[in-house]
């Protein structure tokens, strides 16, 4: 019977349909839908010396009257003071969607956690996820939001995304700031990109891109973060969303290309918005209760050591997935 459900499920999941997914070891804990349409961009991404990830294809969202997990819908889209964050009461039962999250709120009841529902708000710490001192890892696996779609989706470590921003081959060149239809944020290239050898209508779509619109072929020209902390404006590299700018993007992303919107965090029902990406790990800090997030701001770049967040603030979700 077990195998039976995993096989279906991969058919699911393999034609987008919505699919029943467990998220306990036993296959008895409360059970959650998951809409996925294409799920998983196509680049890789070195997290280790001998691991690899692909990541979702954009930030995590969840809709309390349906229970459905989902990503939006592009890279580039962001709730923050829309959808239902900001929701106050009958955050349960709306049909809004939200997309900042507690930590560890997966719904999963198994780590003793007192707020684990995707919409709790209350502001205390302690009452969030795995004990002080233990990560959202082994017996604390399913606090990870992947777990709740039992494809082998799971957060980054905070090991893994300094992996990614300053230890593999090139990665200074393979970071920026920038600007993705008028939202900010961070373009990852995937390992072993090459804009000299781009597939031929990514290299045309490339040189044809017009960023005045007037009809008159700008090119682009990626500015990588090259420095120390990858410190750069958002003004490094703008796609604009004219017909050219679609275009370009579209086969960028086709090829694997990440982009992490500027996104705001919530705290309790309140949205705040300071410039700056605010991306769980599932890393909690060595005997204590603060979460280590991958955070960048125009200016300062990114933080090394990464951000120590509360856990009851509410930030964003960005997936991965092992390639086999």
């Amino acid at each position: 019977m077990r195998k039976t459900m995993i096989v279906a499920l991969l058919l699911l999941l393999t034609l987008g349909a919505s699919a029943q997914c467990e998220t306990s070891e036993g296959g008895t804990a409360e059970v959650k839908i998951y809409r996925v349409g294409k799920p998983l961009l196509e680049g890789q991404f070195s997290v280790s010396a001998t691991r690899h990830v692909r990541f979702a294809k954009g930030n995590l969202r969840y809709q309390a009257s349906t229970g459905t997990w989902d990503f939006n819908e592009h890279q580039y889209d962001v709730l923050g003071t829309g959808g239902g964050n900001r929701t106050k009461s009958g955050r349960e039962t709306q049909s809004a969607w939200i997309d900042l999250f507690g930590f560890a709120t997966s719904g999963w009841s198994g780590s003793g956690a007192i707020a684990y529902q995707p919409w709790d708000t209350i502001k205390i710490s302690r009452y969030y996820g795995p004990p002080s001192g233990y990560s959202a890892v082994g017996d604390y696996a399913y606090c990870d939001w992947g777990k709740s779609f039992y494809a082998g989706f799971r957060l980054p470590t905070y090991a893994e995304w300094h992996y990614v921003i300053y230890e593999r081959t090139n990665c200074r060149n393979l970071r920026g700031a920038g600007t993705l239809f008028g939202v900010p944020g961070v373009f990852l290239l995937p390992d072993g990109w090459n804009w000299a050898d781009l597939p031929t209508s990514l290299a045309a779509a490339k040189a044809a891109y017009d960023h005045n619109g007037d009809g008159v072929a700008d090119g682009f020209t990626f500015v990588p973060a090259t420095g120390d902390t990858g410190a750069q404006k958002y003004t490094a590299n703008v796609i604009v969303n004219n017909t050219s700018g679609q275009n370009f993007w579209k086969l960028l992303e086709d090829a694997g290309v990440v982009f992490m919107p500027s996104n705001g965090w919530r705290d309790g029902t309140t949205v705040n918005y300071d410039g700056g990406l605010h991306y769980y790990t599932s890393t909690v800090e060595v005997n204590g209760m603060d979460i280590y997030l991958m955070h960048f701001r125009e200016g300062p770049g990114f933080r090394d050591p990464t951000l120590v967040s509360q856990r009851y603030y509410g930030r964003s979700v960005r997936l991965v997935k092992d390639v086999e």
